[in-house]
C-alpha cells in the first residue's frame, strides 16, 4: 500500500464511519494529487494538507513516504490573523484572492450531510435527515448555507507562494514490512520571521513604516495550530486504517519529551509532533 492509498483510505473510512464529531467539511485541495481542506467543529479557519511532490512511477512501486505542506487559513475575525505576516494579512483580507462565500450543499445531491459530515439515509438514494440527522436540523431537499469558505481561489492558489500560510511540515511514511506506518509534522512553539527589509504602506500620500527593518513579520503559534490539526488527522482519521489506538510522542530538537513539556520549549526549538500506528487489517 502507498501513502496516497494509505490516507485516501482513511479519510474515506473516517467519512463513512460516523465520526461527524471533530468535521464539518471536507474537499479536495485543488493544486495537489493528494490533498484536502478540512472545515473543523469550532475552528473559525480552514486547514490545508497537501502533497509537495507527486511521483506517479514512485507510486505505482509502492511509495512509502510522502511529504505534506500544512496551512491554516485563519477567519478574517480570528485573532491568531494578526500574528501572520503583512502579506499573509493583505492577502488574506483580499477578495479577489480569497474565497469568502458561504458554502452551499443540496441534499439533494450529496451523500453527506453538510452539517454533521455523515452518511444518512433519504428514500430510494440513501438519505434521511429531519430528526434522525446528528445536527438536528430538518434538512429535506433545501439548501444549506453554513460558513465561509476561507480558502484561495482556485487560479490565485497556483499562483500563491507554497510558504504562505504555512504552520508545518507533515511526512506519513510506512514501513518496509507495511506493518506499521507514521505520521511526523516538524514545527517551532512559535514560527518567527522578520523583515528583511522594512515593510511601508501609503496612507493619505505618506508612507506609514508597518514593520521595522530586521523587526518580526509573522510570530505564529506553530505549534498551537499544528498540534491541534495532528490530534484531528492522526487521532481521528488514520486511526481508522490503524490497529488500536496510536503512540503520540513530542520531539524537540531530537531528544525524546514528554508531550505535555513540548509547548514550554524555547520558543523557536524545533519541534515534532509524531503518532505512530500498527497496520491495521
Amino acid at each position: 500500500m502507498t501513502v496516497n492509498e494509505l490516507v485516501s483510505s482513511a479519510v474515506v473510512l473516517y467519512m463513512q464511519g460516523g465520526r461527524e464529531q471533530e468535521l464539518e467539511y471536507v474537499s479536495r485541495s485543488e493544486c495537489s494529487q493528494l490533498g484536502w481542506y478540512f472545515w473543523l467543529k469550532n475552528v473559525p479557519g480552514v486547514y490545508e494538507m497537501e502533497m509537495k511532490g507527486y511521483d506517479p512511477e514512485m507510486n505505482s512501486q509502492g511509495a512509502s513516504r510522502e511529504d505534506f505542506y500544512i496551512r491554516y487559513y485563519p477567519a478574517l475575525d480570528e485573532d491568531v490573523l494578526e500574528s501572520y505576516s503583512v502579506l499573509e494579512q493583505l492577502a488574506r483580507f483580499d477578495k479577489n484572492v480569497f474565497d469568502d462565500s458561504e458554502i452551499t450543499t443540496d441534499m439533494e445531491e450529496h451523500e453527506i450531510c453538510p452539517c454533521c459530515a455523515v452518511p444518512q439515509k433519504h428514500g430510494n438514494h440513501g438519505h434521511e435527515h429531519g430528526s434522525g440527522c446528528h445536527c438536528g436540523h430538518e434538512h429535506g431537499h433545501q439548501i444549506l448555507k453554513r460558513r465561509p469558505k476561507g480558502i484561495p481561489g482556485i487560479l490565485k492558489k497556483f499562483d500563491m507562494n507554497k510558504k504562505l500560510f504555512m504552520i508545518g511540515d507533515l511526512t506519513v511514511s510506512i514501513n518496509e514490512k507495511a506493518t506499521s506506518f507514521t505520521a511526523s509534522l516538524k514545527t517551532s512553539k512559535s514560527i518567527i520571521e522578520r523583515a528583511r527589509e522594512a515593510i511601508t504602506i501609503q496612507q493619505a500620500g505618506e508612507t506609514a513604516v508597518l514593520v521595522e527593518k530586521g523587526g518580526i513579520d509573522r510570530h505564529i503559534p506553530g505549534y498551537e495550530l499544528s498540534a491541534r490539526f495532528m490530534e484531528f488527522f492522526c487521532g481521528r482519521v488514520l486511526e481508522t486504517v490503524a490497529e488500536g489506538k496510536p503512540a503520540a510522542v513530542c520531539v524537540k530538537e531530537g531528544p525524546v519529551a514528554a508531550s505535555g513539556s513540548c509547548p514550554n520549549a524555547d520558543e523557536t526549538a524545533d519541534i515534532t509532533i509524531q503518532y505512530i500506528f500498527s497496520k491495521g487489517g
